[in-house]
């Protein structure tokens, strides 16, 4: 991680599933999703995300059964490459899809937060140097024992259960003091986690664990600091491995359908992720540490691809069941660089040191060189949260337009909007100043600040218009029976490459027909055999198309 703090931990060691071939007789499959024929003529589907544990299987019997044979009308037959084929029935949508969304639901669950000044101030379980309390329930018992008329006839028993009873009280006696030591533990703990005893930061992690079950995911975590008020966290996304490629539906009859997710709607699905963890990461420490910042590092294949400062004060007065990841995560200061088509870019880290030691950006600019009070942001909701509100608005609809023009006009309203809540916060005083700074600008890096980077966004747009209006009267072009058509065109020339069948269309929409190919494929409609280069299709003529 390369902190430049005298010591770092690392935590939540991400765990790998291994798939024993003990008793498998065949396996494959996409990402995402894993099939198996095991030599006992069971079919097996295991979903989730590949390489963390997040999984399910089920495992049917072949069979000519009434209910297996309805199941199957609905499920769908895959093609491979490789020649295999595989059934998907309607009952495993369902469960794969709730694993999947577990990466865009992190952030909505969240230990207890722990009151230290509550356990430093707690009293023992009892006086010390007196007896405990389950001690003196354990004597209670003993001493009210009686043998009774069957104790009376029965008096070996009656013994072997006073016997009994009298060892309670000595086991009773070894609890009391675990519960004394246990309490003077808790309150030394608190005491020096209140006096910002570095060292036990790393033992309170260490014991209570906070992220344990984000190792589920099968990532990595390491955290460092060497100021009780702050806290850096690494947190390594894995995104390549844990973001599936396909997406499993049900038509309106009850059909499965299978359906490769684009790169764009990738790109998207690991951005919702990484924002959805790091809030998850951000909110288990603040519940378990007093700490105020914590610098969260976002890396994936050995790049960070966020990097940004959360707040204590602002998750406190969050309800996270309610909240678009991405437009909270950018609302604190952070460096970020995502475009829809090409997905997180290497970003530059923030670092505790920026506010420890950096006092450049303080000379720049020392009007703003002023700390928001405790409890100033909740004061002054009516002001900021509608505004803000409204700029994550605009922001959503900028991104997710569909047309140059529309996308153009998005941004263009993005900015004057942004450039209006700028002023009127830079009228209202220092301290909305302070909070628009910190809030809507990227820290330390004014070259890069939000408005910047949708400005530079809004040029490429206007300097690429044509091609981009181009490429989209391209796709408004293309028949609404493409898929079909394309199922026509294999039909009659059997055994046609794809790269030839691919130059019969506008090379703009190229991706999109590579997509309606695997899309017929994966109807069991498609057969592909390497040749060279590229790959013959043919149709399964044994199929009703």
């Amino acid at each position: 991680m390369g902190l430049r703090y005298r010591k770092s931990v690392k935590i939540c060691k991400g765990v790998r599933v291994n798939f024993s071939k003990s008793g498998v007789g065949l396996s494959f499959g996409t990402r995402g999703l894993r099939y198996s024929i095991g030599a006992d003529g069971r079919n097996r589907i295991s979903a989730g995300i590949p390489g963390t544990g997040l999984y399910y299987t089920t495992s049917t019997k072949r069979g000519n059964s009434k209910q297996a044979s309805n199941s199957q009308n609905k499920s769908i037959t895959v093609s491979l490459e490789n020649g295999n084929k595989i059934t998907i029935n309607p009952e495993d949508v369902d469960k794969y899809n709730e694993t999947v969304a577990i990466l865009f639901e992190g952030h909505r669950s969240c230990s207890p937060s722990i009151d230290w000044e509550e356990i430093k101030t707690s009293k023992p379980p009892f006086e010390l140097g007196s007896k405990g309390p389950l001690e003196i329930e354990a004597e209670k018992k003993y001493n009210e024992l009686s043998p009774g008329v069957m104790g009376s006839l029965f008096k070996g028993s009656f013994n072997k259960k006073k016997e009994t009873y009298y060892e309670n009280i000595s086991k009773a006696k070894e609890e009391d003091e675990e519960n004394y030591k246990s309490w003077e533990h808790d309150v030394d703990m608190a005491k020096k986690v209140l006096d910002g005893d570095i060292d036990t930061y790393y033992d309170v992690v260490s014991e209570i664990n906070p992220l344990e079950n984000l190792s589920k995911l099968g990532v990595d975590f390491e955290i460092g600091t060497d100021n009780p008020n702050y806290m850096e966290v690494e947190f390594t996304t894995n995104c390549r491995e844990i973001i599936p490629n396909a997406s499993l539906s049900l038509t309106s009859t009850g059909k499965v359908s299978l359906k490769k997710l684009t790169k764009t709607e990738m790109y998207e699905n690991a951005q919702k992720y990484v924002c959805s963890y790091s809030i998850k990461i951000a909110r288990e420490l603040f519940a378990a540490l007093p700490i105020n910042i914590i610098y969260l590092n976002a890396v994936d294949n050995n790049e960070t691809i966020l990097s940004v400062k959360f707040e204590r004060e602002r998750f406190i007065n969050t309800d996270f069941s309610s909240i678009y990841v991405c437009d909270f995560v950018y609302s604190f200061i952070h460096n970020v660089k995502f475009l829809k088509t090409q997905g997180f870019k290497e970003v530059d880290r923030l670092s505790i040191n920026d506010d420890l030691c950096d006092t450049t950006s303080k000379k720049k600019n020392t009007k703003l060189n002023v700390d928001i009070p405790f409890g100033w942001y909740s004061q002054n909701q009516n002001f900021i949260k509608p505004r803000d509100d409204k700029l994550f608005d605009l922001l959503y609809i900028a991104k997710t337009t569909k047309t140059p023009k529309e996308e153009i006009a998005a941004y263009k309203k993005l900015i004057s909007y942004y450039l209006e809540y700028q002023k009127e916060c830079q009228s209202k005083g220092v301290l909305f100043e302070k909070y628009f700074e910190e809030t809507h600008v990227y820290a330390n890096n004014k070259k890069n600040s939000m408005l910047n980077s949708w400005k530079k966004h809004l040029d490429e747009l206007e300097e690429n218009y044509l091609d981009l209006m181009e490429q989209q009267k391209a796709m408004e072009e293309l028949s609404p029976t493409l898929k079909q058509d394309i199922i026509e065109i294999i039909k009659n020339n059997p055994g046609i490459l794809q790269k030839d069948l691919v130059k019969k269309f506008n090379p703009l929409v190229k991706q999109k027909i590579l997509d309606t190919l695997w899309q017929i494929q994966c109807d069991g409609i498609l057969r592909k055999e390497k040749v060279g280069n590229s790959r013959a299709l043919f149709i399964e003529n044994n199929l009703n198309h």
